[in-house]
């Protein structure tokens, strides 16, 4: 529900207060969501960008924001590491994506 700069900030603000081998774990919106894009967005979506809906509302369940694995490992900020990415299922409760990041 965030757009990227504030995703970064978000990130960094992780950053500053985990502790070294500090444990982050989120959900993000993916392959699950791909009903709410446009055929143009699903492309550049697939080819790493990070799509942003209704950024105005930023924060509300209102702004949702879709990502791959691919943009977040990209964006990731210097002092994390990817630790894991597993996939939304089909199931409703189960459709965000989980990642998990750790502090060095």
């Amino acid at each position: 529900h965030l757009d990227e700069e504030t995703q970064k900030a978000w990130l960094l603000e992780f950053l500053r207060v985990l502790q070294p081998g500090g444990v982050l774990y989120f959900t993000t919106h993916g392959e699950q969501f791909l009903e709410h894009l446009r055929n143009d967005e699903i492309d550049r979506l697939r080819k790493g960008e990070l799509i942003v809906h209704l950024s105005q509302r930023e924060g509300e369940n209102f702004c949702a924001a879709y990502q791959m694995p691919q943009f977040l490992k990209a964006n990731l900020p210097k002092g994390f590491e990817f630790v894991h990415f597993f996939g939304g299922s089909h199931e409703e409760h189960l459709r965000q994506d989980i990642n998990i990041v750790r502090k060095l």
